[in-house]
C-alpha cells in the first residue's frame, strides 16, 4: 500500500512549503494549493486521503472550501484539519459544528502537526476497514455465485443429457431380465442391481434439473387433502415395507387452496420419503391439516432416527445430507423450501434424536397470493 496523499490549502508560501517538508520527510505524498478553489480544482483529478487546510484564504475561506467538499458524497469521508492564526474561541467553535475533525493553532510545533495527521488517519482506516472487509466478502460472494451458477447451468444440461441413454440402458436391462427369466439367477440379480442404480441417478438427475429450472407455479385452487391422499396412495408401498403405520388428522373444514398442485406433490412426496428412510421397522408417520389464523398448516411427524441440534440449520442448504455417500444429492430439501417460499409460505423443522422430527408447511389460505 502506497503512501497517504495529503493535500495543503495555505494561502502563505513560506507556511504552505514548511507544512509540506515536514510531511513529506514524514514519509507522506503532498499536494499543495493556496486557495479554496484552486484546492477544488485538485479534488477534481486526484483525491487526497487527509486535507489540511488554513481558515482565512483569498478567493474561498477554509470554512466556504470545507462546506464545498463536503457537498459531494465522493469527498465526504474525506478528513479535514484546520490551521488558523487566531485561536479564537469563536472559530474553533465554528470549525467543530462544520465537523472539522481537528484544529491546530499557528504556530503550532511539527509534532503537533504529525500527531493530528497520524491520528486522523488511523481513524480513517478504522473506520473504512469494515466497509473494506464487507466489500471483499461480497465480492467474493458474488465471484462464488456466479462460479455456482455455471456449475448449476452445467449440471442441469447434464442431467437433462444423461437421462435419454440411462432410459436406454435401464429398459434393455429390464428386456434382458425378462428373457433370462429363472434360467441365470447370479445374472438376474445383477441386473437387478442395474436397473435399481439406474433408476437412482435418473432421480438425482431429476433433482437437478428442478433445482436448476425453477418452474412457475400453476396456480389453481386444490382440496390439498386430496393431493396429500394421492401422494400416500403412491408411496404405500414403500410404508407397507417398512411396516410404517400412517395416521391422519385432516380439517376438512380447511378450504381449498391456491397452489401448484404437481409441485406440492412433489414436496409432500420428498418429506415422505424421508420419513421412510429415517424410520426404524414399524414406526409410525402422522400428517395433519389445520387452519391457524390466516394459515394452512400441514405437518409430517415420524418417529424415526431424528435430527442432530448441530444440523438443524442446515438441512435445507443445497447439497447438504446426512446421508451416506452415494446415496442422496442433497437437494430434495433445498427444493421443497424453495417451492414452499414461492408459494409464499414457510417450511419448519423440529426433531429430537432417537424420537422423531416433525416438518410443518405454513401456506397462506388467501388465493390472492402470488
Amino acid at each position: 500500500m502506497g503512501a497517504k496523499l495529503i493535500l495543503v490549502v495555505e494561502d502563505d508560501p513560506a507556511v504552505q512549503e514548511g507544512i509540506a517538508d515536514i510531511l513529506e520527510v514524514a514519509g507522506y505524498e503532498v499536494l499543495t494549493a493556496g486557495n479554496g478553489q484552486e484546492a477544488l480544482n485538485i479534488l477534481q483529478k486526484q483525491q487526497p486521503d487527509l486535507i489540511v487546510s488554513d481558515i482565512m484564504m483569498p478567493q474561498m475561506n477554509g470554512y466556504d472550501f470545507y462546506e464545498a467538499v463536503h457537498g459531494k458524497p465522493e469527498w465526504v469521508t474525506i478528513p479535514f484539519i484546520f490551521l488558523t492564526a487566531k485561536g479564537a474561541k469563536e472559530d474553533i467553535r465554528l470549525g467543530k459544528q462544520l465537523g472539522a475533525d481537528d484544529y491546530l493553532v499557528k504556530p503550532f510545533e511539527r509534532e503537533d502537526l504529525l500527531i493530528a495527521v497520524e491520528a486522523k488517519l488511523k481513524r480513517l482506516e478504522e473506520v473504512q476497514r469494515p466497509a473494506l472487509e464487507r466489500a471483499e466478502q461480497l465480492e467474493e460472494q458474488l465471484t462464488r455465485s456466479e462460479r455456482l451458477a455455471l456449475v448449476g447451468q452445467l449440471a442441469a444440461e447434464f442431467a437433462h443429457e444423461i437421462k435419454s441413454p440411462l432410459s436406454v440402458i435401464t429398459m434393455q436391462a429390464a428386456l434382458l431380465q425378462r428373457q433370462l427369466g429363472a434360467e441365470d439367477r447370479e445374472i438376474a440379480e445383477d441386473l437387478s442391481r442395474i436397473i435399481k442404480q439406474g433408476k437412482r441417478i435418473g432421480e438425482m438427475a431429476q433433482n437437478l434439473l428442478e433445482y436448476s429450472r425453477r418452474a412457475p407455479l400453476k396456480r389453481e385452487r386444490t382440496d390439498i387433502h386430496q393431493v396429500l391422499e394421492e401422494t400416500l396412495a403412491f408411496t404405500s408401498y414403500l410404508l407397507s415395507r417398512k411396516g410404517i403405520t400412517v395416521k391422519c388428522h385432516f380439517d376438512r373444514n380447511l378450504p381449498p387452496l391456491s397452489v401448484d398442485a404437481a409441485q406440492m406433490e412433489q414436496v409432500f412426496l420428498n418429506l415422505i420419503v424421508n420419513a421412510v428412510q429415517a424410520t426404524a421397522y414399524e414406526g409410525k408417520l402422522t400428517v395433519s391439516t389445520c387452519r391457524v389464523g390466516d394459515e394452512a398448516l400441514i405437518s409430517f411427524a415420524d418417529t424415526g432416527c431424528g435430527i442432530p441440534a448441530e444440523n438443524l440449520g442446515k438441512i435445507f442448504e443445497p447439497y447438504f445430507t446426512t446421508k451416506p455417500q452415494g446415496e442422496g444429492t442433497g437437494l430434495g430439501l433445498y427444493v421443497c423450501r424453495n417451492i414452499i417460499t414461492k408459494h409464499h409460505g414457510t417450511i419448519e423443522v423440529e426433531s429430537e434424536v432417537d424420537v422423531g422430527t416433525t416438518f410443518t408447511i405454513r401456506l397462506p389460505l388467501s388465493t390472492n397470493a402470488q
